[in-house]
C-alpha cells in the first residue's frame, strides 16, 4: 500500500513539473472572450494580436489584461477587419505595421489622452486607424480644433495622418519636432502656426493638406523635410519670422513645396515669391 502511495505521489510530482515547464515554454496565442493577445513576459506587458472571439464592431482595447499592462498592438492585428470604431487606451505605446490595413469600414477612433497619442510609435501609415477613420474623438468629443497639450515635446510620425475633420491645430512651445506624415492628408486643415520651439519639420509632415492656405514658420526651424508641404494646393502665404537670409539658410529637402499654390514667403525684411 505504501509503495502504491509512493508511486502515485511521484506521478503527481512529475505531472506538476511537466505542467509548469509546458506553461513556461508555451508561446501559443492566448485568447479572452473579447480579444486575442500574447503575454510578453520579458517586457512585462500584453500585446493585442487580433479580435479573437469578439464579434463586436465597436472594439475597446483594454488598458490591462490578466494583470499585464497592454502596451502594443501587433502587426496585422486587425487587417481586413470589419470593425467600425476602436477605442485605444493611453497605455498603448506602439502599434506595429499594417495593424489596421484594409479596415475600410472603420469610421471613428476614441482616445482619452492626447499627449500619449502624440507619443505612440506607429509602424507605418496603416498602423494608425485614422488612415481609414476620419474622425478622432477625445473623451467622446469630436476633435476639429486640435490643441496639442503643453509639455508634449514631439508630435510623432503618422499621429494624425488622414484625420480629415481637423480644421485647425494649436501647437505649444514645448514641441521641438513634427514627425513624418504627422498631418498627412488632413484635407480640412486651413492654417497652422508653428511655435519657435520647433527646429525641424520632417518629411511629408503636411503632405496633401489641400485646404491649407497659410503657414507661420519661426526662425528656429533649421530644416524642412522632403515633401513637407507637397500638394498643399491652396497655399498662398508663408509667414517666416526671420530675414530673407535666414530663410535661404534653412535646409530644405527636394520637393518640399511640390504642387503647392503660388505662395509668397513674407520675411521680416521683405517678400520672396515662389
Amino acid at each position: 500500500m505504501k509503495k502504491i502511495l509512493s508511486v502515485i505521489g511521484l506521478l503527481l510530482v512529475f505531472a506538476l513539473l511537466f505542467s509548469a515547464c509546458n506553461a513556461a515554454g508555451n508561446k501559443e496565442e492566448l485568447s479572452t472572450t473579447d480579444l486575442s493577445y500574447i503575454i510578453d513576459e520579458r517586457n512585462n506587458c500584453a500585446v493585442i494580436t487580433g479580435r479573437g472571439s469578439c464579434s463586436d464592431l465597436h472594439i475597446v482595447i483594454p488598458s490591462s489584461i490578466a494583470g499585464y499592462r497592454v502596451t502594443k498592438i501587433a502587426n496585422y492585428a486587425f487587417e481586413k477587419d470589419d470593425l467600425e470604431s476602436i477605442a485605444i487606451p493611453g497605455s498603448v505605446a506602439s502599434i506595429e505595421k499594417y495593424a489596421f490595413k484594409d479596415c475600410d469600414k472603420l469610421k471613428s477612433v476614441f482616445i482619452t489622452d492626447l499627449a500619449k497619442w502624440c507619443a505612440i510609435l506607429f509602424g507605418n501609415d496603416y498602423a494608425n486607424p485614422l488612415y481609414y477613420a476620419d474622425k478622432l474623438y477625445l473623451n467622446n468629443e469630436l476633435v476639429t480644433d486640435l490643441t496639442i497639450p503643453s509639455g508634449v515635446s514631439s508630435i510623432g510620425s503618422y499621429a494624425f495622418n488622414r484625420c480629415s475633420k481637423l480644421t485647425s491645430v494649436t501647437i505649444p512651445d514645448s514641441v521641438k519636432s513634427i514627425g513624418w506624415f504627422a498631418f498627412y492628408d488632413c484635407t480640412s486643415l486651413r492654417s497652422i502656426t508653428i511655435p519657435d520651439s520647433v527646429t525641424s519639420i520632417e518629411d511629408y509632415a503636411f503632405y496633401d493638406c489641400t485646404s491649407l492656405r497659410s503657414i507661420t514658420i519661426p526662425d528656429s526651424v533649421t530644416s524642412i523635410g522632403r515633401g513637407a508641404f507637397e500638394a498643399c494646393r491652396s497655399l498662398t502665404s508663408i509667414t517666416y519670422q526671420g530675414t530673407q537670409a535666414q530663410w535661404n539658410a534653412v535646409k530644405v529637402s527636394g520637393l518640399w513645396d511640390f504642387l503647392t499654390g503660388s505662395y509668397t514667403i513674407h520675411c521680416t525684411d521683405g517678400d520672396i515669391a515662389k
